[in-house]
């Protein structure tokens, strides 16, 4: 929201007949400090980047910014290792298979997630390899954890899932006409290393 809305605007008048700080005091600085905070997060900056600590597929590192009243902040992160430039990290896939005299329904895989400590129910979802695009990133994953095969209707734009803990970025895709193949109907799957990256 820009800080010249209307909402905005109207938010400062009613808090400052409500609140009516003093800036002399400490409470009222707080008070003008967390207001500034709230209308103006775009006036922070990012400053530095320290990594803390590298693993094969992530890293730590202390961001370093300041907030909206000047003041240098440090906040940690976690990173992906393997981003490909100008590509986001992910892609998860939104496939909906569509049934003759059936409802129609959204396919999902089961996965044991370590950090988690149990299995999760997931759209199929997987990393970028170097050089794929979305579109083949989606439809090689969905092969791989479903044994369909199908055509890419619509890419989002990338999508940040939790931005207060680190930068990774999915895009997602939906999928139509899918189809499947002979090892989807044995039950027998292909197995790649990508399921364990995701």
């Amino acid at each position: 929201m820009r800080s010249s809305s209307p909402c905005l605007h109207l938010l400062s008048f009613r808090l400052h007949r409500v609140v009516q700080p003093n800036k002399s005091t400490a409470r009222g600085r707080r008070i003008l400090r967390t207001f500034h905070t709230m209308t103006a997060p775009h006036s922070s900056k990012f400053v530095k980047e320290e990594e803390v600590a590298r693993g094969k597929w992530l890293s730590l590192n202390n961001m370093t910014y300041t907030d909206p009243t000047g003041k240098e902040r440090t906040w940690e992160c976690v990173k992906r290792t393997t981003r490909q430039e100008g590509s986001a990290d992910a892609v998860g896939i939104i496939a909906i298979l569509k049934r003759m005299l059936k409802f129609d329904c959204i396919v999902l895989v089961i996965q044991y997630r370590p950090p988690m400590k149990c299995c999760t129910v997931e759209f199929p979802a997987g990393l970028v390899d170097a050089g794929e695009s979305p579109e083949k990133a989606a439809l090689r994953e969905l092969y791989e954890e479903t044994g369909y095969t199908a055509s890419v209707k619509h890419v989002t734009p990338a999508i940040c899932f939790d931005p207060g803990v680190g930068n990774t970025t999915v895009q997602l895709v939906s999928v139509e006409e899918l189809l499947t193949s002979k090892l989807a109907i044995n039950g027998v799957f292909p197995t790649t290393s990508s399921t364990d990256r995701w």
